[in-house]
C-alpha cells in the first residue's frame, strides 16, 4: 500500500452483468477503485477527525440482533469462519466465488444470480492508518464521489440507527452506469466490512438489500464448537446435516499427502429445484451435457462446506473439492429400492477453480429414486478419514 491512509472496501463495485453468446457466459468483471489520502485533496482533513477509538469498539462486541427466521425462508446462509462472518442471501443467487486475499490483503466473496446478474459481495480488509467510524465514513464517501464522479444529489446516505452485525454502520445507494448499487459498511478496529447488493432496475429491490444487511453476523471462532466439536461417524452411525465431521483430502504441496479437513453437509435439495441447479450449471460448463433423470428418478443436490484451516495453501491456491460418494447400507454399499440396485454417479455442480481461502462451499449432484431417502453421503478419500452423513 502507499503511504498514508487507505480504504478500499466501500468502493469495490462488482458488476454482475453477463453476456450470453452461444452456451458461454462472460463475466464483465470487477471495478476496483482505491482511496489514498495523498491523492485526494478533500481527504487530508480525515486526519484531523481521528479519535481515540479503543473504547468505541471495546463496548461494541455483540454479534448482532436476532432475525425473524420466517422472513428468510427463501434465503441461503453464507458462512466464512476464516473471515468470522455470516449472512443470508436470496436462494436464486446460486453462484459463489470466493477470492483469496489480494496484494493489499482484501478478501472478496461474490454470490450472484447467473440469470439476471443480480448479486451480493462482501469485502473484508484492513485499512492503513487509524480511523474513527465518522472519519472512515467521510473518507469512504469522499473517495466514492471522486472515483465514480457521483454528485452529492445522486448519492443517498443513511447512518441513523444503522447496524451491521450489531456494530455502528452506514448505508449508501447510487447508480453506476446501468446498475443500482446499495452498500452497507462498518469498521471494527482497523478492519472494514462492506456488503454490496447490486442489480438492474427490473430486478433490483432495496428491501432485498436491507434483508441481506440485517442478517449479517460476526462469528466468534473462539467460542465456536463447529470445528473443535467435529464428530466421528460411520456407515452404521452417520451424522446429521449441519454437523462438522472430519474427512481426508489429498494435498499436493511439498510432500504430497492425505490430510484431514473439517466438512459439513449444510443442505440437500431434491426434485425440480435440484434439477434447475444442475441445468444452470450445465449452461456454464461446456464439458457437462445435461440429461433428465430416468423415469422414477430425480436429481439430488448436496451442498457442503469445507474448512481447510491448518493446511499450507500454495500461492496458486488449492482445490476445494473432496471425494464424495453416495452409498447404501449393505456391506457392498449398494443402494437397493423396489427390487432395483443403484450406484449413483457424482457430478460436481460448483466451480472447481482453485481457491486461496481456507473455507469453501461445494455442490454435487446425483440421481436417486423419487422419495428414496435411506442412503448415506460418504465424504473423504478411500482408506483414509471419512465422514458419513444421513441422506434425506
Amino acid at each position: 500500500m502507499k503511504n498514508g491512509m487507505s480504504i478500499k472496501g466501500i468502493i469495490i463495485l462488482t458488476i454482475c452483468a453477463y453476456l450470453v453468446l452461444g452456451l458461454e457466459w462472460f463475466t464483465i468483471g470487477m471495478v476496483v477503485a482505491y482511496f489514498d489520502s495523498k491523492d485526494n485533496n478533500g481527504a487530508n482533513s480525515v486526519i484531523d477527525d481521528i479519535k481515540n477509538i479503543s473504547g468505541e469498539f471495546e463496548s461494541n462486541k455483540d454479534n448482532g440482533t436476532a432475525i425473524d427466521e420466517s422472513e428468510y425462508l427463501d434465503y441461503e446462509v453464507y458462512t466464512n469462519s476464516e473471515l468470522g462472518i455470516k449472512f443470508r442471501y436470496p436462494k436464486e443467487f446460486t453462484k459463489v466465488n470466493e477470492e483469496g486475499a489480494d496484494e493489499d490483503g482484501y478478501t472478496t466473496v461474490l454470490i450472484y444470480n447467473p440469470s439476471n446478474g443480480n448479486g451480493v459481495n462482501i469485502v473484508v480488509g484492513k485499512t492503513t492508518g487509524v480511523f474513527s467510524f465518522d472519519s472512515y465514513k467521510k473518507a469512504s464517501i469522499d473517495s466514492l464521489k471522486k472515483s465514480y464522479g457521483i454528485s452529492e444529489n445522486d448519492l443517498e446516505i443513511e447512518d441513523k440507527d444503522v447496524k451491521m452485525g450489531g456494530k455502528k454502520a452506514f448505508k449508501n445507494y447510487y447508480k453506476y452506469q446501468n446498475l443500482n448499487v446499495y452498500q452497507c459498511g462498518t469498521l471494527v478496529g482497523s478492519t472494514e466490512y462492506v456488503l454490496t447488493y447490486s442489480g438492474k432496475d427490473a430486478d433490483f429491490e432495496k428491501e432485498v438489500g436491507d434483508k441481506i444487511f440485517n442478517s449479517f453476523e460476526f462469528v466468534d471462532e473462539s467460542s465456536s464448537s463447529e470445528k473443535s466439536g467435529s464428530q466421528t461417524s460411520s456407515k452404521e452411525n452417520p451424522i446429521d446435516l449441519n454437523v462438522w465431521g472430519k474427512a481426508s483430502k489429498y494435498v499436493v504441496s511439498g510432500n504430497s499427502s492425505y490430510q484431514d479437513v473439517n466438512v459439513m453437509v449444510t443442505k440437500i435439495t431434491r426434485g425440480e429445484d435440484a434439477k434447475n441447479i444442475v441445468k444452470e450449471y450445465a449452461d456454464t460448463d461446456k464439458y457437462f451435457d445435461y440429461s433428465d433423470p430416468a423415469d422414477g428418478e430425480e436429481w439430488v443436490v448436496v451442498e457442503y462446506n469445507v474448512d481447510m484451516q491448518g493446511l499450507k495453501i500454495p500461492s496458486y491456491g488449492i482445490s476445494p473439492t473432496l471425494n464424495v460418494s453416495v452409498i447404501g447400507k449393505d456391506k457392498y454399499d449398494i443402494i437397493k429400492y423396489n427390487n432395483k440396485s443403484y450406484s449413483p454417479s457424482i457430478q460436481e455442480v460448483s466451480s472447481d477453480d482453485y481457491v486461496k481461502t481456507t473455507t469453501a462451499t461445494n455442490k454435487i449432484a446425483f440421481q436417486l429414486p423419487v422419495g428414496f431417502s435411506d442412503y448415506i453421503i460418504r465424504i473423504g478419500s478411500y482408506d483414509h478419514t471419512q465422514t458419513f452423513v444421513k441422506g434425506k
